[in-house]
């Protein structure tokens, strides 16, 4: 039974405890703390910016405008309207045809219709007036 206490004492004494040593963490571009983004400009200095260039009073960091981003896309919703199954499927036969999505011939569809409405009142609005 010797390895028993030989167990034992191993499991009762205990080294001590082991440190928890932090990271450095997260820093942000624009902590001042660390070190100084941008020196803090007179108003004169900053009249003389581009006009693509913001500036931000509380942390006194120059912000640039991305000149290459891209435009956003437009926002799409749902809203679950019913339409008639023949539309429907004849759209879906020009979407298969031209390997496009089903919303993006929709999209189309009633861009064109509304092109054609708004041309429709214009010429309309002109024979009135006459």
């Amino acid at each position: 039974m010797a390895g028993n206490k030989d167990l034992a004492t191993a499991l009762n004494s205990t080294p001590g405890k082991p440190t928890i040593k932090r990271g450095a963490g997260y820093h942000l571009s624009t902590d001042l703390s660390t070190e100084p983004v941008a020196e803090e400009k007179s108003d004169n200095a900053l009249s003389q910016l581009s006009p693509g260039t913001q500036t931000q009073n509380s942390d006194k960091v120059l912000l640039r405008k991305n000149t290459n981003a891209k435009p956003e896309p437009p926002r799409r919703v749902s809203r679950g309207y019913k339409l008639r199954e023949d539309l429907v499927k004849a759209c879906k036969r020009v979407a298969l045809d031209e390997d496009r999505k089903l919303y993006e011939v929709m999209e189309d569809a009633l861009e064109q219709y509304l092109q054609r409405h708004k041309e429709a009142l214009a010429a309309e609005e002109g024979r009135r007036e006459r």
